[in-house]
This record gives C-alpha cells, structure tokens and sequence, in this order.
C-alpha cells in the first residue's frame, strides 16, 4: 500500500489554515512543488494561505509571481506586520537586500513594539554594508526581544565589522546561550573561528 500524496491528503477533513501550514512546512523543507499541490486545494481569501503561496512562488524562483503574490496577500489584509516580514525575508533571501529594508522599515512603523522588524532591518543594512546602522538598529530591537539569540548573532557580526571586537566577542557569547537553530549555529561556530584567525 502506498501512501497518500499531499494533494490527495489535502482533499480530507483539514482546514485552510491547517493546510496553509503543511505547505509552509513543506516550503520550508525545500519542497516547493509539493507544498503548491496542497496550497492549490485553499480558498484565496485565507490570510496565511496567501502568504504561504507567495513564499511557494518565490521558493520556486518566480520573482515576479512572488511580489504579485505578497502584494494581494498585503491587500486582502492590509497591515498584517506577518506578511510584511515574509515578504522582506524572501527578498533578502533572493538578494534584494535594498527592497527588503523598505519592507522591514514598512513593518517598523507598523509595529514599533516588535522586535522582528528592527532585527530584519538590521540584517538587510548589514548586507547593504551600512554596518553602523544595522549596528543601532540591532541595539533597538533589544530590549524587545533580550533572549533572542539570532538578535545577539546578527549584532555581534554588526560588531565585529565596525572593529569592536570585545563588544562582539560579548553578544557573540550570548547568543551560544541562547537558543539558536542549527543554521545559525553553524553561523555563529563559522564566525567566531574567523575571528580566531
């Protein structure tokens, strides 16, 4: 007996919104397609359905279908601070570093009490090279989000390019005590031994 596709899995009993985070999971997992033949079984009007079809398409290197994409999901519910951030990690993840920023500043001015935004912003200045900025705006975001360890990472490298390598050396030690992902571990492991060098 073989077991069910997604697709025919998606045609049972579960929700959009359950659906929307299998093929989120499935994004995530690097597998674009699959999480598509799920996606395709949602209604257009869910929020995260929306979102979730717009990283698919981007996934799939369909640049242009994505920023389609994300502006109807901004549109069908406008200020949703979630798809904002998606949005502008995909386009930083593409190398669109410039236009990530003007979304993650978009998010910023929406949501000032949280943390993502200012963080995002900083990574997106970091890869722009604007070093100090990204430095003030990791310092920002802090006290909303002190045990965030990606925080401490990302402000650490910030550091550690402006030349303060004891102020680095300090919030990289933090963030190895906090919890990261392992992509970030192995950032922070990457980091620290060519700060050794």
């Amino acid at each position: 007996m073989t077991s069910p596709s997604h697709a025919q899995r998606a045609q049972g009993d579960a929700g959009p919104r359950i659906l929307a985070l299998e093929a989120f999971s499935l994004v995530q997992l690097g597998q674009p397609e699959a999480a598509r033949e799920v996606i395709a079984t949602t209604p257009v009007d869910c929020f995260f359905c929306a979102v979730t079809r717009a990283m698919i398409l981007s996934r799939q290197g369909d640049t242009a279908g994505a920023e389609q994409a994300f502006r109807a999901a901004d549109r069908l519910y406008p200020g949703q601070i979630t798809t904002l951030l998606y949005w502008g990690r995909e386009r930083l993840r593409r190398g669109d570093a410039q236009g990530a920023l003007q979304i993650f500043r978009r998010a910023e001015k929406l949501a000032p009490r949280f943390a993502d935004p200012a963080v995002w912003s900083g990574e997106a200045l970091l890869a722009l090279g604007d070093d100090k900025t990204a430095e003030q705006a990791f310092r920002k975001a802090e006290p909303l989000a002190p045990r965030w360890g990606r925080l401490h990472l990302k402000w650490g490298e910030a550091l550690a390019k402006l030349g303060k390598a004891a102020e680095a050396k300090a919030q990289f030690s933090q963030a190895a005590a906090l919890d990261l992902t392992s992509a970030e571990r192995a950032e922070l492991q990457a980091v620290t031994q060519k700060r050794a060098q």
